[in-house]
């Protein structure tokens, strides 16, 4: 395993090792530490996806979207060995008309839920990053999200 691949794995352990609750039973904790361990140790081969949904604040639309990755490169992806996506997401499309009863865009939030199907549907595990920007506040419901996560 090279040094990349040593810090990657490495921090995606981490990450799955401090999201367990620390205040849970001292044998609660132990078995989700075993579970964190366990999901993070097929995570082997990562790609980012940055720019699909995130870097690009002039243009979330589908049309560029759905152009911008598509199925087939999802399934290039997978073929091609890597078994987990990193997907940005920026904070300001969530918030944006139409808006569903959650206070997020329907529309955009649907063109998500297609993608990250298409992801899981390809055998890729999929880690989702909602991104803070600059038109971002934090008292709006994208942020309550990110600020959970």
């Amino acid at each position: 395993m090279n040094r990349l691949s040593r810090y990657a794995a490495f921090l995606a352990l981490f990450s799955l090792a401090v999201s367990v609750p620390v205040y849970a039973h001292p044998a609660d904790r132990a078995a989700d530490l075993k579970t964190a361990f366990t999901r993070a140790h097929h995570l082997q081969r990562g790609i980012n996806a940055s720019e699909w949904f995130a870097q690009s604040a002039t243009d979330y639309s589908a049309a560029r979207t759905d152009r911008y990755t598509d199925s087939a490169d999802i399934a290039l992806i997978a073929k091609l060995g890597f078994d987990n996506v990193r997907l940005s997401i920026d904070a300001t499309p969530l918030e944006q008309w139409p808006h569903g009863k959650d206070g997020l865009n329907t529309e955009f939030v649907g063109r998500l839920d297609k993608v990250v199907d298409t992801m899981l549907a390809a055998g890729l595990a999929v880690q989702i990053c909602i991104r803070r920007t600059a038109t971002s506040c934090a008292s709006r419901p994208a942020m309550k999200v990110w600020t959970g996560w």
